[in-house]
């Protein structure tokens, strides 16, 4: 009997050292500046000059600023390219988190992506604040691309937090089955206790060929 009991208990701490996030940032400031940038991506490709958090990190007590201006994002042929901040498969709690970009062009096409805002995927955020803002932005996406210079939350849990999203002095086009999004997009998420606000101005978006764009509040797309 006791050592089936040792053995259990052997086999519930190895599970619960295996769940623990592989790196942890904890009462931390982390602080990214880049200006004057040009970054071409392609065939497959991935490129990050902004922030990610991506792969079971656990955020605690800390603060992320992430800063770009003068920034010139092209991806193509499957390829991705991040010049804002990034949270996949990860944990925030008690933290700020800040994303600010200026004079901004993104050209995505031929099935790419590009993210100047904030991208929350599969992610927890809880007792945080988040705030975004995009100025002087150009958005061109083709051929079943996607581009998001706004706040966008996918398959999360966000809980008691506060998430802002601010893009002004944008242009933007969606052509042939492709995405922009210059608002705040929540889809697959549990949204608990929180606030989202969502600013925007002096904007022009087309969109054609079966493609979207939002530059409000989206909730369940």
């Amino acid at each position: 009997m006791k050592s089936f009991l040792l053995l259990s208990f052997m086999l519930f701490i190895g599970a619960q050292l295996w769940a623990l996030p592989e790196t942890s940032v904890d009462v931390t400031t982390i602080e990214n500046q880049t200006d004057n940038i040009s970054v071409i991506s392609s065939d497959t490709s991935d490129v990050n000059t902004g922030v990610n958090a991506i792969g079971d990190i656990d955020v605690k007590s800390s603060e992320i600023k992430n800063a770009n201006s003068d920034v010139s994002s092209e991806a193509l042929g499957n390829s991705k390219i991040n010049t804002g901040i990034e949270i996949e498969n990860s944990s925030v709690a008690s933290s700020k988190i800040t994303n600010a970009n200026t004079d901004v062009v993104n050209k995505a096409d031929a099935n790419s992506d590009i993210v100047s805002g904030v991208s929350i995927k599969d992610s927890e955020i809880k007792t945080s604040k988040l705030d975004n803002s995009n100025d002087k932005v150009t958005n061109t996406a083709q051929n079943n691309s996607e581009i998001n210079s706004g706040l966008v939350s996918q398959g999360s849990t966000i809980k008691e937090s506060k998430l802002s999203s601010s893009v002004g002095k944008t242009q933007s086009l969606a052509d042939n089955k492709s995405k922009v999004n210059t608002g705040i997009k929540i889809s697959n998420s549990a949204v608990k206790n929180s606030n989202f606000t969502n600013a925007g101005g002096n904007s022009s978006i087309i969109t054609k060929d079966d493609s979207k764009a939002n530059t409000g509040i989206n909730i369940g797309e």
